[in-house]
């Protein structure tokens, strides 16, 4: 198993011999990665929206919600508090859905 700092030498000269090619690759990839994450919450709201006989949204409309978390990883992170939080129960008794909680989390009017 190769240390961080092995890798991360790697990485380095490897940007160093062609910057420009690797700008190209790395992007092109990380979009794609990142997209596909956006596809995750795609799925579990237009679940959501199914059982509530709503009609399905668009990968476009999710993609501008998530559009200021730029890494993966908080992708990642958001899309665990979502599935894990949505189990839970309010105070009234009704679950909390995975979109409810999505949404409610990028809800940027709140008083």
């Amino acid at each position: 198993m190769e240390s961080i700092a092995d890798i991360l030498k790697s990485r380095i000269e490897k940007f160093n011999s062609n910057p420009i090619e690797v700008l190209k690759t790395l992007g092109k990839e990380y979009k794609k990665n990142w997209n596909n994450g956006v596809n995750y919450f795609l799925i579990e709201i237009n679940k959501d929206r199914q059982k509530e006989g709503l009609e399905p949204l668009k990968f476009i409309a999710i993609r501008q919600k998530l559009s200021h978390i730029k890494e993966i990883d908080d992708l990642r992170w958001f899309y665990y508090n979502c599935k894990q939080n949505g189990i839970k129960l309010d105070k009234t008794g009704k679950p909390y859905t995975f979109s409810r909680i999505f949404f409610s989390s990028l809800n940027t009017n709140k008083k």
